[in-house]
């Protein structure tokens, strides 16, 4: 199997990963914005730029027009591996309930300006 390179499909170290911080969701998400908002592109062609020189697979574009809305039903239950990674600690903090499975698939059609 070819290695997966990109940086986001990296292995961490479990055993190093140290919770240092929870990042609140007051003032309408502002501090998660200021982290999130800034890895966005203006464009597909720029996400697909990125992807080509860095081997990014991840990133955000805003939409100037949404068009359609699909939903598709899925699976009720979560895939074991998801069930596992879910069971290693509350990615929202420790008094948030656990996460539900939505048996439902989104996704939109959508144009750039």
């Amino acid at each position: 199997m070819k290695k997966d390179n990109r940086k986001e499909s990296y292995r961490p170290k479990l055993e190093t990963i140290k919770l240092l911080d929870i990042i609140s969701t007051e003032n309408n998400w502002a501090l998660r914005k200021k982290y999130v908002l800034a890895q966005g592109t203006s464009s597909m062609e720029q996400l697909w730029e990125k992807q080509e020189k860095d081997n990014t697979s991840l990133g955000i574009v805003k939409p100037a027009v949404i068009e359609d809305l699909f939903i598709e039903p899925t699976d009720q239950t979560w895939k074991p591996a998801f069930e596992q990674a879910l069971s290693q600690g509350n990615l929202f903090g420790p008094d948030k309930k656990p996460l539900e499975k939505i048996p439902f698939k989104f996704s939109y059609k959508f144009k750039m300006r």
